[in-house]
Parts: C-alpha cells; structure tokens; sequence
C-alpha cells in the first residue's frame, strides 16, 4: 500500500512538471534555442574547416552566382543550393568559421523544432521534448554546425515531415501543401541522396490511402512537385554516375551492419537504461486503476504516422543498396542523415504509448537527454590554426617548396596557411599515374581554376627539379614514381608517422 501511494504521489507531481512545462512550451522552447546556438556557435568557431567544407567556400567565394555554381559543378558531387546560399552569406559577413556555418545551424534546428511538432500532436509536451532533442545523441549532430548541405537538408526534411502531417490532418492545407512541395524540393537541392525521403513520407501516404480507402490527391501533387530539382539536374546525376569509384567511399555490404552499430550507439548508452527505467516504473504500478495512473487512451497516434517514422529507419538500407547498385558506388553515413529523425520520433511515440501517456516516465526519458543535450552545448574548444601545429612543414618551406601528398591535409593546410608560403604549398596531379601507383583516383585537378595552387606532376617535374615532400599517411604515388624514373629521396624530418622527404629528380 506504501509502494502504490509513494508511486502516485511521483506520478502526480509529475504530472504537476508536465502540466506546468505544457503551459510554458514556448518559453521552454526559446530556452533550448538560445542554448543551442549559444553552444553551436563556440563549438564551430573552435572547429577549422575541413577538406568537405572547404569545396563549398572555395564554392561560395567565387565573384558571382554564376561563378559559383561553375564551381560547385567542377568541385563538388552535391547541388549547388548550399554553394548558392553559402555564396549570400559571404557576401554580407563574409566567410568566417561560424557565419558560414550559420545555414546548417539553422536547417538543423528546424528539423529538431518539426519533430517537436510532429510529436507534439500525439503526445505531451515532455515527449515531445524527447523527440527534439534524441537527434543531439546520434552521429548527426556533428553536421549541425559543418558548412555542407546536411544541416540545411534536414531542415527541408523537417518541414516536409511536418507540412505532410498537417496535410493529412486537414490543417492549413493550402500552406500545408506548398511546405511539402518546398520542403521536398528544398531537400533534393541540397543532396541526391534527400530523395530517400520519399521512402516514409509516400510509403506512410500510400498506407493512408489504402487504410482510409481514399486518394488525397493535394499529397500526391506536393510530391510530384517536390521532385522538380532532381528532374531538372539530371544532367549532373548521369556525371555523377559516370565517376571512378571512389576507394574510401565505396560501398560494401558491411555497411548495412556497420551504420546502425555506429550511427546510434552513443544514444543507447542513454536510451536504453531510460527505457529499462520506465519499464520498471509501469511494471510496478500494474494494480493501479486508470484513473488513478492516467488514460493510455489519450495517446492515438495514427498507424501511417507510426509507419513514417519505421521507415525513415529504413533509409540507411535503401541507401546502402543503391550505392552497391548504382555507380559511382559511393556511400558515406551522412548520406542517410534523415534516419536520425525515425529514431528520434519511433523513441518518443513509442515510448508515450507504451506508457500511456504517464507523465513519470516521460521525465524518466527525458532527463537523461536534456542532460546530454546540455552537456554536449556546454563543451566548445579554442581554435587552433591547423597549419600553425605543424611545425615540420613549416620547418620545410624554409628550404623551399613542399608537396603534400594527402588531398584531404593539403587542401585545409593550404588554406590556412599564411599568404606569404600558400603558394609554396603544393599538390601533384596525374589521374594516370595516381591510378597506377595506388589505385586511387586524383580529383584535384579542377581547383587549379580556383586559385588553388595544384600542378600538374609531369610539367613539374622536369629533370633536375628539387622539391620537399610532407606526408602523413604513407608514401603515396610521388616516391614510387620517382624512384622508378630514377630519382633520388632523403628522409629529413621525422616523428609519430609524418615525415619530410627530400626529392631530387634525375
């Protein structure tokens, strides 16, 4: 009798939390948003641009919008969208760490605020909370504040997800629709691979329309329209396709295993005990009536809703066996980002009904990633220029110029690099000879138009030529074809795996 009267006095004054964060959503809501871009924006301002974010500012810096999107087709394999906005932004804050990483902070959060709505329909708010803020314990959040069209791309989706819900349930259809269509077209303008959308959003509609027999022909036409950007680039699709594979990139069918241990293993770590806890609490308050506990009646979440957010789960194998069928055969994880919001919004729904919308085990839930969410907001790191910590390369262009070797070091190294040495810093081009030393296929040639100073290997190195080489992660192409035309190489650096080699040729 103590146990059943201790459980309903928590469970009321839980409800009590939930009632009083119910009344105050919005302020809640400004809170966490304030703390977000708060936290968001020390944590970019302490990250260097890396080799993906900086195809899209060498993108976006060009002179005009029609300079960059000749670049973001010449650079990058994605949709010139991002390169477009990212071209706006530079031009009135210019291209700092965090200004231009503004666009993906924004998307980002969109996507978390849609699922909140999305959620918050069904459930109360305290669900919905959990739903937001799941995405910060994934692999995703990283792309938060990355200058890519990731962040930007969940944004659409978010509102795409959100405006087809609306649509359904018969609100605002007329702007309800135009943000499917937005949303979807916005999504496939930022990446292929935004396509995979269409997978849970027009699976659950083909679901509705059986269930309800009934064809809602406003759904269908948004889509329809939301597929405008990808007909209209097909062009670029095919050159995409046409591609050499690319070696780090390449899909295998470890793949399909490989993401979901990885994508959402830290969030478990979390989830999981939250959920053994809230178990634990419904087990031990079996005997107690529903008027006493709450009704688990109040929680209806239509059966299409419930399907979208299981297949957005499944875009990471939809994705994963494309890139196995389709050519070039590439596949990275952050080409099925959608799937973090089915995780995020199958963990909330689920949740809630299985507890019948109690509000104890909501807090349970949601307690642990507030706390996660606050800790990962709270935790930002100074900026360190990348160039400046490599103090052998410095070393190096004191003697005279230095080729480096790694594509993905070179380009970030290049690009912080004082004025006075970047032009000092090289990069060696030959598709030929990249192939045939190591298999991997050069794609620097094309930032030779973009003041990027990558030569070609044959002009440069005429008999005689001297040159310094700084590698990190092996010997690559360069020595191998050196000493196999006879030249001669000295090691005269060394430490922890990087060297400094010496090249004369003969």
């Amino acid at each position: 009798m103590q146990e059943q009267e201790l459980h309903s006095a928590v469970e009321r004054y839980s409800r009590r939390v939930t009632n009083f964060v119910d009344r105050h959503s919005l302020a809640f809501i400004l809170i966490l948003t304030l703390v977000y871009f708060t936290g968001t924006v020390l944590r970019a301002r302490g990250k260097p641009f890396w080799y993906d974010e900086l195809l899209t500012v060498l993108a976006a810096t060009q002179p005009t919008f029609a300079a960059t999107i000749q670049a973001a087709r010449d650079l990058d394999l994605t949709p010139p969208l991002t390169d477009l906005v990212g071209h706006v932004v530079n031009r009135v804050a210019g291209s700092g760490e965090v200004v231009f990483r503004l666009p993906a902070m924004v998307g980002f959060w969109i996507f978390c605020l849609c699922l909140f709505r999305f959620a918050a329909r069904r459930v109360n708010t305290v669900f919905a909370l959990v739903a937001m803020l799941l995405p910060f314990l994934t692999y995703g959040e990283s792309y938060a504040f990355e200058a890519r069209s990731y962040g930007m791309m969940l944004g659409f989706c978010g509102v795409a997800l959100w405006s087809w819900q609306s649509l359904t349930m018969g609100i605002h259809r007329g702007w309800s629709f135009l943000g499917l269509a937005i949303g979807l077209a916005g999504a496939l303008a930022c990446h292929y691979y935004a396509v995979l959308i269409y997978l849970p959003l027009a699976g659950a509609e083909a679901f509705r329309t059986l269930r309800l027999r009934m064809l809602d022909k406003s759904v269908w036409a948004a889509f329809a329209l939301g597929m405008a950007p990808l007909i209209l680039s097909l062009l670029h699709v095919r050159q995409v396709a046409n591609l050499n594979q690319h070696v780090v990139l390449h899909a295998t069918r470890r793949d399909y295993l490989a993401f979901y241990s990885s994508a959402f293993a830290n969030s478990l770590w979390f989830v999981v005990p939250a959920l053994i806890l809230c178990a634990a609490w419904l087990i031990l308050r079996r005997r107690e009536s529903h008027a006493e506990s709450g009704d688990p009646d109040q929680v209806q979440v239509p059966a299409w809703e419930l399907l979208a957010a299981a297949l957005f789960l499944v875009i990471p194998v939809a994705a994963i066996t494309i890139s196995l069928v389709v050519p070039p055969h590439m596949f990275a994880d952050r080409y099925a980002l959608p799937s973090i919001g089915g995780f995020a919004l199958a963990i909330a729904l689920v949740s809630a009904i299985l507890a019948g919308n109690r509000c104890a085990p909501g807090i349970i839930l949601a307690l642990p990633v507030l706390l996660l969410f606050g800790f990962t907001m709270t935790h930002g790191r100074p900026f360190e220029n990348p160039f400046e910590k490599e103090t052998m390369l410095k070393r190096a262009l004191q003697r005279g110029p230095v080729v480096i070797n790694d594509y993905v070091l070179y380009l970030q190294l290049w690009y912080y690099a004082p004025a006075d040495v970047k032009q000092r810093i090289l990069y060696l081009s030959d598709e030929d000879l990249s192939v045939k030393y190591s298999h991997i296929d050069d794609i620097m040639q094309p930032f030779q138009k973009y003041g990027v100073p990558v030569l070609s290997y044959r002009a440069f190195a005429t008999p005689g030529t001297e040159f310094y080489l700084y590698f990190s992660k092996g010997l690559g192409w360069v020595p191998e074809k050196v000493l196999d035309d006879g030249g001669n190489i000295q090691v005269t650096d060394w430490s922890q795996g990087t060297s400094v080699l010496r090249i004369r040729l003969k």
